[in-house]
């Protein structure tokens, strides 16, 4: 608890998580409506997790909670199932705003660069990037692996990022069957290439989430 409530007023974080978590995620569990994660931009750096689990992420499991201005800058996240960069699982009445993933991302299904598995009516992921390498078996998306009872919108993620089982590439939301893809819908999750991430372009897309008025 104390290093929770330490990470939500930082800036920047060297993670010596590595060495306090090296064999699990750090498994936060934000949950109910009154529990919230918003930091001040805090930035995570090295992030190191391998669990041969469920449930694996920065965030283990977000249930009916809030995760805001969150950034995993480095590292890399394995798992086997409900794998994300962000939160392993997402659901029931649960928002993730202003947050971008950098890590590369491993699990074999429900695999995703922002979250894994997502569900539950009223929850919504507004306002993210993705950019790290994400791959698996199925259901592997660049944003999010799988994609129920979910507002996506106004997300970004590096062109070709994301790989299937048979080595498809992958867009921003999962398939559930290796060797197909799901096409991304307009406004909800858009490739960008690496140019247009380097340009400024997502920022200004993303607005005052980073930075731009």
């Amino acid at each position: 608890k104390d290093l929770y409530n330490t990470l939500k007023s930082m800036t920047d974080i060297e993670a010596l998580i590595e060495k306090l978590f090296h064999y699990a995620s750090l498994n936060f569990s934000v949950e109910t409506s009154n529990n919230s994660f918003q930091s001040l931009n805090a930035k995570v750096r090295n992030l190191m997790i391998s669990a041969g689990n469920y449930y694996v992420g920065f965030f283990g499991r977000i249930e009916k909670g809030q995760v805001k201005n969150l950034g995993i800058a480095s590292g890399t996240v394995t798992g086997t199932s409900r794998v994300g960069g962000v939160t392993g699982v997402f659901n029931g009445g649960s928002l993730i705003s202003g947050c971008y993933n950098k890590a590369n991302v491993f699990g074999q299904s429900y695999t995703g660069g922002i979250a894994g598995m997502t569900g539950g009516e009223d929850s919504a992921i507004l306002n993210c990037y993705n950019t790290g390498s994400v791959s698996g078996s199925y259901n592997v998306g660049s944003v999010v692996g799988d994609y129920k009872f979910l507002t996506l919108k106004n997300c970004y993620y590096l062109s070709g990022c994301a790989t299937d089982g048979s080595g498809v590439t992958q867009f921003g939301v999962g398939h559930e069957e290796m060797g197909s893809a799901t096409a991304d819908d307009p406004g909800c999750a858009d490739a960008k290439t690496a140019t247009q991430f380097a340009s400024g372009e997502v920022a200004y897309l993303l607005g005052e989430a980073f930075g731009q008025t």
